[in-house]
């Protein structure tokens, strides 16, 4: 078994030495740096994972003549198969609709945001080429993790091809509300959202995040989780929260290392006697960068007693150097630190110094030992491991980390400083807060902290990923090894052809037939009634529909066909030479009162409406606007709670619907008057939802049980859909 991870871009970027010739060095970013110490720690291996392979783009265009050659020592030495795609393209995708649709849109800058249908269809090319390249190299075993937004389309790509394939799904940055989320036009975000869904697992950092993707999946695919399962068509889509982590014990450890003592020794000496707050941060809008130097400007205004007591090392890593917006954002930035240090500062003291490159490893953990405060305050952020490498750092030292509550991050680290960075003044209190607290406070806090990263770090992250996604992927197969294939099918219609005496029993709604908004429009269609005849004129056979609706609406769809109809979930019954008939002396005098309060509901909620049966209410709402129906289904069964226990009822939970029925009646009992008989030399039952589930439970496992749709079921084997299940129908019905 192996582990296929893949990226946007590779764990290695590719670069022209000043020789001419290609060399590959670790790429930069929290994402590529998480997933190679995880990699080269082997720990996959404990997970029954036997190698893994990196898939991504190699960070620069490759002739074509030199791909074999680029492609053999990635492969050979780094564990890595290059996406080879043209500089242009990759700039097009990455700078267009990943960073000036996704990226503003997914951190709440909706006014930032591009709706461009070129980026779009260039964001679709690219998916696609990965899911083409990818085609080379998986194989059926494979465990696939995909990783971020740039390929938010890609895991429906590859189980268009691999059906059977561990599919998982990563997101590293914030996952939106639907309000966020909706702004993207309708096809757009249809088409990503059904993408995310052809993962097994879809993991979130913050249970915040994960609670918006439920949401999305609800108001724009019309899914609905059940314990954080999303069942669709024949699969089900787990989406949990795992926060990921970083490599505690390299950063624990880094003040052990040489290069490292050197650069805090430095450090020590230029800023003797001075509180140190440290900043660091990528050059992003998200950051927050000049709404935090606002708030320490205020901070210095308010406590003239601070002045040379007190430096702010603003470090900022240069990204997108190329684009107007961030050159803009770097002037903007560089003006308002020459005016802190115009206005406050002197020739012994720089309130802000500023360093805008990339720095050392030795240099980063150096600022993190030394500085008193950490000052991490994005406006927005999925997670933010500087939070977490910042507390790792503080091994012997201590210090007081103020965090963002817009970073993911602020779920974990309770014990920082949490502020809101839109808010000068929580800035001034924040800094407050950590200049005055005693020792013993900094301390405690720091070791709280410092004890949930270094039992939840980046391995501890992907071992919960993955074990997760294992354990999904093998409930898939364990439901899929009831699936009715061709062969299973062929015994299946051999024992059916063998048998001089037969049971076929069919749920309705969802199992014949697909569901509809309107449930009157489920009629059954011509192909369905020929299934159904020939089914019931085969003297050998018995065929029974065993169905919720009531006797009145199977009598008109269904009657022509000599066969038995059980309506009502039992409460009545109509064998193939007789007439209906009830199966007991029901009461029906709390219907009144019941379908009034229904009634109530459905003006309460547009297109809900209220069927009224026999002996029998259901309030349905498959129509509705979904969330405020759940909201009213709740209040609606706390409503119904006391008169269903005064008079002796059943509240039953359908699909979208709630039914109120006579204690007892069930479609378990009602089944019961069908297999009265036991010389039956075949049964068969076929049923798509919970109240099949007593019939698959009591019918012997000599049977043919059948669970129509995805999820658990008591049932031996399952099909698809009511189409597959048709095509079975049609199958016995010829075989004579």
């Amino acid at each position: 078994m192996r582990l296929i991870v893949i990226s946007n871009r590779l764990g290695v970027t590719a670069s022209v030495n000043s020789g001419g010739e290609i060399v590959f060095a670790p790429s930069a970013g929290g994402l590529a740096s998480a997933l190679n110490s995880y990699l080269q720690t082997g720990r996959y291996k404990e997970l029954g994972i036997d190698d893994y392979l990196w898939v991504g783009w190699p960070g620069m265009e490759i002739a074509p003549e030199l791909r074999d050659g680029v492609r053999e020592k990635l492969l050979k030495e780094f564990k890595c198969w290059p996406v080879f795609l043209p500089d242009e393209v990759m700039d097009r995708f990455y700078s267009g609709f990943c960073n000036r649709t996704i990226w503003p849109l997914f951190h709440y800058f909706p006014m930032l945001t591009s709706y461009d249908d070129r980026e779009w269809e260039c964001y679709n090319d690219v998916n696609n080429f990965f899911a083409l390249s990818l085609a080379e190299i998986i194989k059926s075993d494979d465990i696939i993790w995909i990783h971020d937004y740039q390929l938010m389309l890609l895991p429906e790509l590859i189980r268009e091809k691999f059906k059977e394939s561990a599919v998982g799904y990563f997101h590293h940055i914030p996952f939106p509300s639907f309000e966020i989320f909706r702004l993207l036009p309708g096809a757009w975000r249809a088409k990503l959202m059904n993408g995310l869904l052809g993962s097994d697992l879809a993991g979130f950092h913050t249970v915040d995040y994960t609670h918006h993707f439920f949401k999305c999946a609800l108001r724009i695919s019309n899914l609905e989780n059940n314990l954080g399962k999303i069942a669709h068509g024949s699969r089900v889509t787990k989406a949990d929260t795992f926060p990921i982590g970083i490599d505690f014990d390299k950063f624990n450890d880094s003040s052990q290392l040489e290069d490292v003592r050197s650069e805090i020794d430095k450090l020590r000496s230029s800023f003797a006697g001075k509180k140190i707050i440290l900043s660091i941060d990528r050059l992003d809008y998200t950051k927050g960068i000049i709404n935090r130097l606002d708030g320490y400007r205020a901070f210095l205004e308010r406590h003239p007693e601070l002045h040379e007591k007190v430096i702010l090392l603003s470090v900022i890593v240069p990204s997108r150097v190329k684009v107007p917006q961030y050159q803009a954002m770097k002037k903007q930035t560089e003006e308002m630190i020459g005016e802190i240090n115009g206005k406050y500062g002197s020739i012994e003291w720089t309130p802000v110094i500023y360093q805008y490159k990339s720095i050392s490893f030795a240099h980063l953990a150096a600022l993190y030992t030394l500085s008193d405060i950490a000052l991490v305050t994005p406006l927005r952020d999925g997670m933010n491991l500087v939070a977490k490498e910042y507390i790792a750092c503080k091994k012997n030292t201590d210090g007081v980390l103020i965090l963002s509550e817009m970073a993911g991050a602020a779920n974990e680290l309770t014990d920082a400083v949490i502020m809101n960075p839109n808010n000068r003044e929580s800035y001034v209190g924040a800094l407050e807060k950590a200049m005055n607290m005693p020792y013993g406070e900094r301390r405690a806090r720091l070791d709280s902290m410092r004890r949930r990263i270094s039992e939840y770090s980046v391995c501890e992250w992907a071992e919960d990923f993955l074990g997760s996604l294992l354990g999904v992927y093998n409930a898939r197969l364990a439901l899929r090894s009831k699936y009715l294939n061709p062969e299973r099918v062929a015994k299946l219609a051999g024992d059916y052809a063998r048998a001089s005496k037969r049971l076929i029993m069919l749920d309705y709604d969802g199992t014949l037939v697909d569901f509809c908004p309107l449930p009157e429009n489920a009629s059954p269609d011509d192909e369905l009634l020929s299934i159904l005849k020939k089914l019931a004129a085969d003297e050998k056979n018995e065929v029974a529909i065993i169905s919720g609706r009531g006797r009145h609406t199977l009598e008109k769809w269904l009657g022509g066909v000599k066969m038995d109809l059980m309506a009502e979930h039992g409460a009545w019954v109509k064998t193939a030479a007789g007439d209906w008939h009830a199966t007991g002396v029901f009461n029906t005098c709390w219907k009144k009162e019941v379908t009034a309060l229904m009634r109530k509901f459905a003006v309460r909620l547009s297109a809900s409406f209220v069927e009224e049966k026999d002996y029998s209410v259901a309030w349905h709402y498959r129509a509705c606007d979904i969330e405020l129906a759940r909201e009213r289904a709740d209040d609606l069964r706390d409503a119904l709670g006391h008169l269903a226990r005064r008079e002796g009822l059943d509240i039953i939970n359908g699909s979208r619907l709630i039914e109120v029925r006579n204690a007892g009646v069930n479609k378990y009992n009602g089944a019961l008057n069908f297999m009265k008989s036991d010389d039956y030399g075949f049964i068969l039952f076929a049923g798509d939802d919970a109240t099949d589930e007593d019939i698959f439970r009591s019918i012997s496992s000599e049977s043919y049980t059948i669970k129509i749709g995805a999820g658990q079921t008591a049932a031996g084997w399952s099909l698809n859909s009511p189409a597959e299940l048709l095509e079975l129908l049609k199958k016995l019905s010829s075989a004579d």
